[in-house]
């Protein structure tokens, strides 16, 4: 009788821990990003942390797979990420890169970038800080935060679409479309 009880609580704890986990709100803004866009993220985002997600069920590749997925995907929207890079793991355990990326939008509508600028006022994008204060022109340096973002008349932008709006400002500097 004792083993009939243990194997009925065994079965039922199994049976209700194979559930699959719904992906939450949170989780669900979250990105993920590719190899290729994780090298960008690199350069233009804020890394906050390294996040994981792991559960526990060997025995249902399809549902681990997903309650893995879900979890470091809520791991990273918790620690504040937009974008997540997973470069590690396997069927039931993952381990990524969270990032913070946000951008500013001038109140020309236009993404606000590094700059440099002449007496005259006139702008220029492609110049480093060194060759345009050599030339004794005034610098000025793209919006890193919502409130310097701000201070510029601009709209500081994090959303789903960041990482897309920062590649249009890359493929606008080497003149695709």
């Amino acid at each position: 009788m004792k083993n009939i009880i243990m194997f009925i609580s065994l079965f039922t704890s199994l049976f209700l821990n194979a559930c699959a986990t719904d992906i939450t709100t949170r989780a669900s803004l979250v990105r993920l990003v590719s190899p290729e866009q994780a090298h960008d993220l690199e350069s233009r985002c804020n890394f906050i942390a390294n996040v994981r997600g792991w559960s526990y069920l060997w025995f249902t590749p399809k549902v681990a797979y997903n309650n893995a997925l879900h979890e470091i995907l809520d791991n990273a929207a918790e620690v504040g990420a937009t974008h997540l890079f997973v470069n590690l793991g396997n069927y039931r355990n993952f381990i990524g890169e969270a990032y913070f990326c946000a951008i500013c939008q001038r109140s020309d509508g236009r993404m606000d970038i590094d700059r440099c600028q002449d007496a005259k006022g006139k702008s220029f994008d492609a110049m480093s800080q060194e060759d345009c204060e050599a030339k004794n022109n005034v610098w000025i340096p793209k919006a890193k935060d919502k409130i310097s973002c701000e201070a510029k008349g601009g709209k500081w932008i994090s959303d789903e679409d960041t990482l897309r709006r920062l590649y249009e400002i890359t493929d606008s500097k080497k003149g695709k479309k």
